[in-house]
């Protein structure tokens, strides 16, 4: 099976070099061999923040290299006070939050604002399914991806009122979106690192969020 690692930075996954001799940190849109055998190979592809990179970088990757299986990992904030810093999660489905309409301060989506216009292409306004991991013990949860990432009691209102997600990331709905075009299974994997609040990084626990990530690529990934 051909696999495909996609991360936003290396700073998500930087305990690759203690596990893969001669590694050296890719620049962004590089894929670089982790390992390969007769059976089963991965590749690591950084994608850049946010959608529009993750979207052209990962697009051109999976073009070329037709995986079977493509592995999202990373951060996120989180909505529900349940998964707090440190949860491990995979998001079960995710959506596009803040492509749409402002019509005089009310969001609307692209469907709601242009009904019937989306044609053939509804995924930019639908909830989008992930596939789930071989882990069971991971909790599914519900996901978001929006373009600015949220830091406003206002704001925080809003996604819950309209989409009640569980986290947050600006990558995520891109990656499936892609597999859902290109007709390959996509799994997100989530560690959460912050809750989702008024802007405060001091509250951020990235440390133990990266060795959730640690732990579960160790088990799943790791040779």
């Amino acid at each position: 099976m051909k696999q495909l690692l996609i991360v936003s930075t290396f700073a998500e996954v930087n305990f690759l070099p203690d596990l893969f001799r001669d590694f050296n940190p890719p620049v962004t849109g590089k894929v670089i061999s982790l390992y390969q055998d007769s059976d089963t190979s991965l590749d690591l592809l950084i994608s850049g923040i946010g959608m529009p990179s993750t979207i052209f970088h990962l697009t051109r990757a999976q073009l070329i290299n037709q995986y079977h299986r493509i592995i999202q990992m990373g951060l996120c904030g989180s909505f529900n006070p349940v998964y707090a810093p440190g949860q491990l999660v995979w998001v079960k489905e995710d959506r596009f939050a803040d492509l749409g309409i402002d019509d005089r301060g009310l969001f609307k989506t692209l469907e709601e604002g242009l009904p019937g216009e989306l044609g053939s292409d509804p995924w930019l306004s639908e909830w989008i399914s992930g596939a789930a991991p071989e882990d069971s013990s991971v909790t599914g949860v519900r996901g978001i991806t929006v373009n600015t990432a949220t830091g406003s009691e206002k704001r925080i209102k809003q996604l819950i009122n309209q989409f009640h997600p569980d986290i947050e990331t600006m990558e995520g709905a891109a990656a499936l979106y892609i597999g859902r075009q290109l007709h390959v299974s996509v799994v997100q994997i989530r560690t959460v690192s912050n809750y989702v609040t008024q802007r405060d990084r001091t509250s951020w626990n990235i440390s133990l969020a990266r060795k959730s990530l640690f732990g579960w690529f160790k088990e799943n990934l790791k040779p």
